[in-house]
């Protein structure tokens, strides 16, 4: 038999503006955005959380111990030129979250339609 931790977890679920808004102003989700700290501190999707690849264990342990892995995750980045919402995604799934879900539009799409953000 095989080392199971080598399978790398399928694809995560991608979903547009919409839909993101929709489980947004549901609370349907933690939001988790991939950007760097600078970026995160500077603006970013009201109640996001940051976790970044560079950071990811570190990240992932805070995660952890206040959202439970049964929870919703929206996962986002830079936009649809920026994959690492998805290699995120793909880390917080093998790491145990059940339902991770990939924002195609990112921050770009979110701040251009003048949804709600912080500070």
């Amino acid at each position: 038999m095989g080392n199971l931790s080598l399978i790398e977890p399928a694809s995560p679920r991608k979903i547009d503006l919409a839909r993101t808004k929709e489980i947004f102003d549901r609370g349907e989700a933690v939001f988790i955005d991939g950007r760097s700290p600078m970026a995160f501190a500077t603006r970013r999707i009201r109640g996001a959380r940051n976790c970044t690849l560079g950071r990811f264990e570190a990240d992932l342990a805070e995660l952890k111990k206040s959202i439970p892995l049964d929870r919703r995750l929206v996962v986002y980045c830079g936009g649809e030129t920026c994959s690492l919402s998805e290699k995120i995604a793909r880390r917080l799934t093998a790491a145990g979250y059940a339902n991770v879900l990939v924002f195609e539009g990112g921050w770009p799409a979110w701040a251009q339609a003048g949804y709600p953000m912080e500070p």
